[in-house]
This record gives structure tokens, C-alpha cells and sequence, in this order.
């Protein structure tokens, strides 16, 4: 996609859509990037159970260095 087409489409889902919302809860775009990604393979409510945990307890980078 060329820009201008990336800015349209994106004018017409904050049109459309102007506040979304979603059920996974979090704290930092970090751990909103972490459930995401954990979602695209599960519901929201079961990758809410996976990563709360190993999110809370590291910061930011240093959480991901204990995924292996």
C-alpha cells in the first residue's frame, strides 16, 4: 500500500470506530503487545490467564529475555 492509501484507510476506521475497545486488559503497550500476540492463537479470556502472569512479574524488555 502506498501511504496515502495506509492514511485513508486508517481515517476511515477512526471514522467508523472512533474509540474501540477490547477485553484484553493491560497495563503497558508492552503487555498490550504481549496479548495481542497471545490472542491471534486463542480467545481473549485464555491469553488474559497466559500472560498476566509472566508480564507482572518482569519490566517492559526484560520479561521477554524469560520466554526463552
Amino acid at each position: 500500500m502506498e501511504a496515502a492509501q495506509v492514511h485513508l484507510l486508517f481515517s476511515r476506521l477512526q471514522a467508523a470506530c472512533p474509540k474501540p475497545t477490547t477485553e484484553l486488559r493491560y497495563l503497558s503497550p508492552f503487555e498490550l503487545l504481549v496479548a495481542v500476540i497471545l490472542s491471534a492463537q486463542s480467545t481473549d479470556k485464555k491469553s488474559q490467564r497466559g500472560h498476566r502472569p509472566a508480564v507482572s512479574a518482569r519490566q517492559y524488555s526484560t520479561s521477554v529475555a524469560g520466554f526463552g
